[in-house]
């Protein structure tokens, strides 16, 4: 009887084993999991980040926008990223610069993730009809735009959207 309880103690040990490891099979993010080391995250940058509370930012390039990723660490280890597309358009120029970086940013998206569960418009007022002048919508908050992944290890959500006369372009993942 105890040897049978013995065995069925390590064979429970040894499948638990065997979930976590197979638990993050694909990284979250480039090369990182859940739990990367600080150091580690900086020696695959090659390059020095800014250090704040808690964190660490490089500058970066993402289907071909520029941008901040923020790392998120507690104890020193990777549990949350953010990315902040920093690029600059000129809406008196162009209608729909930050919509086309969305659209950009999006496809990268799925070719990593997959398919999202939702990606669409929000439109907050269906009066407006200047639909292609997509930028100044969401500018004027008539529309933001959001995509959701859910994957076995990270909740993915994409936003453009604008605060403060100012557009907001963003990725987290969690």
């Amino acid at each position: 009887m105890k040897k049978s309880l013995l065995y069925i103690g390590i064979a429970t040990i040894m499948a638990s084993i065997c979930i976590s490891a197979n638990a993050q099979t694909k990284p979250v993010f480039k090369t990182y999991y859940w739990g990367t080391p600080y150091e580690d995250i900086q020696k695959a940058e090659y390059r020095e980040g800014t250090i704040g509370f808690g964190t660490i930012t490089f500058s970066d390039v993402i289907a071909d926008i520029p941008c901040e990723i923020t790392y998120k660490l507690v104890a020193g280890k990777m549990n949350e990223i953010k990315i902040v597309f920093t690029n600059n358009h000129d809406i008196t120029t162009t209608a729909d610069g930050f919509y086309k970086d969305f659209e950009a940013v999006h496809q990268y998206l799925v070719e990593h993730y997959g398919d999202p569960m939702f990606s669409g418009p929000n439109w907050k007022s269906s009066d407006y009809v200047a639909k292609d002048q997509v930028d100044r919508a969401i500018l004027d908050g008539k529309v933001s735009y959001i995509g959701k992944w859910e994957t076995n290890t990270a909740t993915i959500i994409h936003y453009l959207t604008a605060h403060d006369w100012k557009f907001e372009h963003l990725v987290t993942i969690k």
